[in-house]
């Protein structure tokens, strides 16, 4: 990852637009968020609770981007299998063990990860992670959501995220 950073920066050909933008490395892990904190302007943990945007904050300090993503779902049982989801994966198990979550979609871990009871819970959500120090949070509706509904879906939270 550190080759393929210095190679984003290298020169192009032809030459780049002469246009700055920031250098966003998706990290969740605490190897990733120090690189990110070494070498590029960010970073956008997904899918964490807040606990861990405030330990993301601390490693990549407060001149750092730290835009979160924050899974939404419309009931809990796409709560529930996006969490499933999730813990299928070694490392994101690995960042919940580290934090003192279970590694099993309890009824107390997934509204935790995934807020599925309407604008009020996301809102939480959102200002929890913002708290934390994040300093965007990008809301994510389920996988497979069709764009209509999901637009739908975001639009029906926003009076609730003003």
């Amino acid at each position: 990852m550190r080759s393929y950073l210095d190679a984003m920066a290298a020169e192009t050909r032809p030459p780049a637009p002469d246009t700055p933008y920031p250098v966003i490395l998706g990290a969740n892990g605490p190897l990733m968020l120090a690189l990110a904190a070494e070498l590029a302007d960010g970073a956008p943990p997904a899918g964490l609770p807040p606990q861990h945007t405030a330990s993301a904050r601390r490693v990549l300090g407060p001149d750092k981007l730290l835009v979160v993503a924050q899974p939404i779902a419309d009931s809990i049982e796409t709560a529930r299998q996006t969490v499933s989801t999730w813990l299928g994966r070694a490392a994101f198990r690995a960042i919940l063990t580290a934090l003192g979550h279970p590694t099993e979609p309890t009824d107390d871990l997934v509204p935790s990860l995934v807020p599925f009871d309407g604008p009020d819970a996301v809102a939480a959500a959102v200002q929890a992670h913002l708290g934390a120090g994040a300093d965007h949070v990008t809301l994510l509706p389920p996988v497979g959501t069709e764009f209509g509904p999901g637009i739908d879906q975001l639009v029906s939270l926003a009076p609730a995220l003003r």
